[in-house]
């Protein structure tokens, strides 16, 4: 078995310093934690679980690791696990990946060594993360479960976000109004999870996304939104309606719209992802894909806590959870046939 005096031979300085590092303490400087961290992970250490045993089963702390906080999604997602473990007594340690594998396999192990009760791993992009997952819980002891994950890891409880029915609802709503031309506009990460859906619900009606029409672009949020319709505006025919692959990149391809003159939605049709409080109050209100973050959010606290209590034994069936999406029309789609 490894051991921190092995670590310690390696690095050249003596266990306790080890022990600091492993543990994230500020007194030792960035550069020693990483080259002590590497020897660690080389070394595949994990400490003893009786030693943890010994200071003590509960640290009152979950680890909750997230892609980012600057878009409205993660954010909603991150104040509403916070709350829900405000309410049980414990106390969020956040990590951020930035959609990086390295950076996802650190905060994984940073968490461990912290020796927190659970961690929350949301957006998970990677299927090589799986072990690294496999031995911060076997290792540790930690019990972990996945939200929305991306890329499929298999293993692990995992409540999803189910948004099949609500993207088919939504390109129904616009074929029966006569619509019969999609484009899509997205970032290079948003597409991933989101096209694949879209394309399945056009393909069901049989209709198909030309792939001039499929707008991946460099920038994010607005500004990608709003260069991805100037994109779309420039095809010799462009398309009637647009799957922005979140609200914040509808709001910016509106603006793209109106400045070409054109209208809402007889010239051009939008609908975007998420449901953010904003997309409610525009000059049009955005017709959306509301994605039910509380009711996962909620759902992800239940299942790791029930881990942590021992209510559910470790050994017990893992469990995949869906929660639906459903669609919200307002005013930048049309109304159905009937003017619902």
């Amino acid at each position: 078995m490894v051991t921190l005096k092995d670590i310690a031979l390696q690095a050249g300085v003596n266990a306790s310093t080890v022990s600091r590092a492993l543990g994230d303490s500020r007194e030792v400087s960035d550069e020693m934690k990483r080259k002590i961290r590497d020897i660690a992970r080389k070394l595949d250490y994990t400490p003893n679980a009786y030693a943890r045993a010994l200071v003590g089963k509960s640290s009152a702390t979950i680890g909750l690791i997230l892609p980012e906080v600057r878009s409205n999604y993660y954010a909603r997602i991150a104040n509403a696990i916070e709350h829900e473990f405000q309410k049980q007594g414990y106390s969020i340690v956040i990590g951020l990946t930035e959609f990086e594998y390295k950076h996802e396999v650190k905060s994984l192990e940073i968490l461990g060594m912290r020796q927190v009760d659970g961690i929350l791993l949301t957006g998970a992009m990677y299927t090589q993360t799986r072990k690294t997952l496999d031995r911060i819980r076997d290792g540790y002891r930690i019990p972990i479960v996945l939200l929305d994950a991306i890329s499929r890891i298999k293993g692990y409880d995992h409540v999803v976000i189910d948004n099949r029915n609500s993207i088919a609802t939504a390109v129904a709503r616009c074929e029966e109004s006569g619509i019969r031309t999609f484009g899509f506009i997205g970032d290079q990460i948003a597409h991933r999870g989101r096209l694949p859906r879209f394309r399945h619900a056009l393909a069901e009606r049989s209709l198909n996304l030309a792939e001039e029409a499929t707008i991946i672009t460099q920038e994010r949020f607005e500004h990608g939104g709003y260069l991805g319709m100037k994109a779309l505006l420039a095809l010799p025919r462009p398309p009637r309606a647009v799957f922005a692959a979140y609200d914040n990149m509808a709001i910016g391809a509106l603006r793209a719209i109106y400045q070409a003159g054109l209208s809402v939605p007889e010239d051009m049709a939008v609908f975007g992802y998420d449901d953010i409080r904003e997309g409610e109050y525009l000059f049009q209100p955005l017709t959306t894909i509301h994605a039910p973050v509380e009711e996962m959010a909620r759902i992800g606290v239940n299942l790791i806590t029930d881990r942590i209590s021992g209510s559910m034994h470790e050994n017990q069936p893992v469990r995949s959870i869906h929660v639906k999406a459903t669609a919200v029309f307002r005013d930048t789609t049309p109304k159905g046939r009937r003017g619902e």
